[in-house]
């Protein structure tokens, strides 16, 4: 990422990258690549085409010295370079600062904690920047992957409509006032499509779709139905309401698949989106993403992600799990491990993770979510989703 964001705040036609003969590092070059030609795709980078040269020295850990006749050789060649310092270990960034310096040529230090960009060379400016937080809002999911070696062409993703946000606002609302009444409903819509704890079988959708959803018996199971139906999530036939299913449906198993998600969008899924329009209304995150998957079936890893997004302040990824209620919950330990096992895998080591709770019914799964929470440097938070401020749960 330091060796990204420069690279966008200048938007250069060459770009040397200068490194150690260690593996990790070839594919280091290589991920930049993907993730700039992943950030070409939009619209405030499509004049962004550099012309990639590696410079390699022949070398695991090399010194100060090979690496300022290394880069002293690449300035010849591209003189008027700025050298980007950052990312590299203490002897090759000396190395790389006292060849820019011999040969007078602008350094910079990409400082993601002060969110600045440093020029280093007092007797040469660095050219004129865009601004950190120009850059770092700018930057996609997809290309935080790429950045991390991750192919974003495997990743499914969808932002939520506004009618969606708006039906999500409505059942928490109702839910606030409520809440005994909307999770009774809610347990019934639930079982329809989980008769007995399991999956509806593909010989029975046809009739549960023919039937309808349950209710509504009453005013509070109407004004949720309601809120729903102004998604294309259910639509309303005389007086009684039905699911809306997209897409390809041809198959009962597609017509299963599309039912259910439909399911858990109605029973707690809303909930999902009250997050992410706190967490948008924040101004913390960036690109912020819902229904995460792989589209690659031997990724499974990824495929259980409510939200994802980037953490603008971190300039990482954070992936974030978010439940209604404990009541399903059966294994919190393993929920929490799983899903930091994920962000890791897929985001790096400063990948956040972070549980969002509406309310926990069970005081021994709070405190053992609380404590495997701990141990892995989650964030967990209880309540109403807020993200206005931070700290840990």
């Amino acid at each position: 990422m330091q060796n990204l964001l420069p690279l966008l705040a200048l938007k250069p036609k060459t770009v040397i990258q200068v490194r150690s003969a260690d593996e990790r590092f070839k594919r280091a070059a290589e991920n930049l690549k993907l993730a700039v030609a992943s950030l070409q795709k939009t619209s405030f980078y499509h004049d962004l085409s550099p012309q990639f040269f590696e410079i390699v020295i022949d070398e695991q850990s090399p010194s100060a010295d090979q690496t300022r006749r290394k880069v002293g050789e690449s300035l010849s060649l591209w003189p008027g370079a700025v050298v980007n310092l950052t990312g590299g270990t203490k002897p090759m960034s000396i190395g790389a600062y006292s060849a820019a310096a011999y040969q007078d040529e602008p350094v910079l230090y990409c400082d993601s904690q002060t969110r600045r960009f440093l020029s280093l060379n007092e007797r040469r400016p660095l050219p004129k920047l865009r601004g950190f937080k120009e850059i770092s809002e700018s930057l996609t999911v997809e290309s935080v992957l790429a950045a991390h070696g991750i192919n974003p062409e495997k990743l499914h993703s969808v932002k939520p409509t506004e009618q969606q946000r708006e039906c999500a606002r409505n059942i928490h609302t109702l839910y606030r006032e409520k809440r005994a009444e909307v999770t009774q409903f809610a347990r019934r819509v639930r079982d329809q499509m989980h008769p007995r704890g399991r999956t509806v079988p593909k010989s029975d959708i046809d009739r549960v779709l023919a039937a309808g959803l349950p209710g509504p018996d009453n005013d509070t199971e109407h004004e949720y139905l309601s809120a729903a139906a102004k998604t294309q999530w259910i639509t309303e036939r005389q007086g009684k309401w039905f699911y809306q299913l997209t897409g390809n449906t041809l198959r009962k198993e597609d017509r299963v698949q599309a039912a259910m998600e439909i399911n858990k969008a109605l029973i707690g899924g809303w909930f999902e989106l009250e997050v992410f329009e706190s967490m948008r209304t924040s101004g913390r995150f960036g690109d912020l993403r819902t229904e995460v998957q792989s589209r690659d079936h031997s990724q499974q890893a990824i495929g259980e992600t409510d939200i994802l997004g980037i953490d603008l302040q971190q300039l990482g990824l954070v992936f974030v799990s978010c439940k209604l209620s404990d009541e399903f919950l059966t294994k919190p330990l393993e929920h929490v491990f799983a899903t930091r096992h994920r962000a890791l895998e897929f985001g790096g080591t400063f990948a956040q993770t972070i549980f969002c709770f509406r309310e926990f019914r069970d005081p021994n799964k709070r405190r053992i979510f609380s404590d495997g929470c701990r141990v892995v440097r989650a964030r967990m938070m209880e309540g109403e989703p807020d993200f206005s401020v931070s700290g840990e749960a």
